[in-house]
């Protein structure tokens, strides 16, 4: 069985309205598909620190925020 924790972190929210919640990858996902994100919206693992940027209806690989600049010591 995989990971049940919330792993994963907005660190970029355009809207404002999921900044700094954390996501199961299968809501993720799934929220994704369903277009319930907005356009620029960057979620961060919180144990592997992949980041992955949401545009255009897909979850895309992204390396434009350093671990340091998320956490605000940037």
């Amino acid at each position: 069985m995989g990971r049940t924790t919330l792993d994963w972190f907005v660190v970029i929210d355009p809207s404002d309205t999921f900044t700094q919640r954390l996501f199961h990858w299968r809501d993720v996902e799934t929220s994704a598909q369903q277009q319930v994100w907005p356009d620029g919206i960057v979620f961060r693992n919180q144990v592997t620190g992949e980041q992955r940027r949401y545009a255009g209806g897909q979850l895309i690989p992204w390396q434009g925020l350093t671990q340091a600049a998320a956490c605000g010591k940037a």
